[in-house]
């Protein structure tokens, strides 16, 4: 079977490891993770709290601080340029133009002195050759473009007058300013209401139609994986264990921990039984396991699980999961013999 038609790369991550040297010993937040994203795509990076989701975002924009570190070897390769090997200044010009990233939480992200309008403008001005006054309509205008009502009043309010769904919107505004080709969200809708939260999906899907702009999604939230992504990394103990289109995952999980996470959402036909749960917890990043990290919870362990990482197998076409269970089924190594 062909390959389909992907539209071209964007970003290429190879072998991503990010360490924490700590007193109590080294913590492998990300342990060799490997993904690649293209142009005018949403890719969904999924899993629970403690991943490395949020890890993998900032070792992009290089904003992984002591005691973290990368480690030599990894490459986060963009625009045919590693981004890791890549000198504080250069790397100053791609972040907030080329690759823009929403924080968490955006009262904790935006300065609380400063009015929401300095604050858009900031990035205009030290990416681009305007006056204040145009970087101020600029602001004016992407505030326009996300939703906000009076945005020209807004521009002189302080993060604190501002609802949690509008500064979310300043978040976006702000990210998006410089009209960046890559826009990290890590987890957009956490704190918001249920209303807010899809008025939030639905401005970014919008507004990736109009500007062509990728955007790689950080969440726990199954439910908006399957409405905004095109393509899902299952993460789990720094390990992308599972990856695959959306509609792929969600027909045809193969990975123990991805089809435990989808036995987890809740369901109109639960006729009032209890949620599935997936015992026990993600293993601490100081004592990992020697072989599969996701052992000691999976239903199927064996004992090469135990010992041994699992293959990278290939179940079809951009499906790959990291499993003893599908080696059998592995199309790479069907095409080897």
């Amino acid at each position: 079977m062909a390959e389909l038609v992907r539209n071209k790369k964007l970003l290429d991550v190879k072998d991503l490891k990010v360490y924490f040297y700590t007193d109590k010993g080294t913590s492998k937040a990300v342990d060799g993770n490997s993904f690649r994203m293209y142009e005018n795509e949403t890719l969904a990076i999924v899993g629970e709290s403690g991943c490395g989701k949020s890890v993998t975002a900032m070792s992009i924009l290089g904003l992984v601080d002591k005691p973290g570190k990368i480690v030599e070897g990894s490459q986060i390769e963009y625009d045919g340029k590693n981004l890791v090997t890549m000198k504080e200044d250069e790397l100053r010009k791609v972040r907030g133009n080329e690759i823009s990233m929403i924080f968490q939480e955006p009262m904790t992200s935006l300065n609380p002195v400063f009015k929401i309008g300095k604050q858009i403008t900031e990035t205009i001005l030290l990416h681009e050759d305007v006056t204040k006054e145009e970087a101020m309509k600029r602001a004016v205008d992407m505030l326009g473009l996300v939703g906000i009502s009076r945005p020209e009043k807004v521009v002189n309010d302080y993060p604190h007058q501002l609802s949690g769904g509008m500064r979310q919107r300043v978040m976006i505004a702000m990210a998006l300013a410089c009209d960046p080709k890559l826009l990290i969200a890590d987890e957009p809708t956490t704190a918001l209401d249920v209303t807010i939260q899809a008025q939030i999906l639905s401005l970014m899907n919008d507004l990736k139609k109009k500007t062509g702009t990728s955007i790689m999604l950080i969440t726990h939230d199954l439910g908006v994986v399957a409405q905004m992504a095109d393509n899902v990394n299952v993460m789990y103990a720094g390990k992308v264990v599972e990856t695959a289109p959306v509609k792929e995952l969600f027909n045809n999980p193969k990975h123990p921990y991805t089809k435990g996470l989808m036995q987890s959402m809740p369901s109109l036909n639960m006729d009032g039984n209890r949620l599935n749960t997936i015992e026990g917890n993600v293993p601490n990043a100081l004592y990992l396991p020697k072989g599969c990290y996701f052992a000691d919870r999976c239903p199927h362990v064996m004992d090469k699980c135990r010992e041994n990482q699992p293959p990278t197998c290939k179940i079809k076409s951009r499906h790959h999961v990291s499993c003893f269970l599908y080696e059998d089924e592995d199309l790479n190594k069907k095409e080897v013999e």
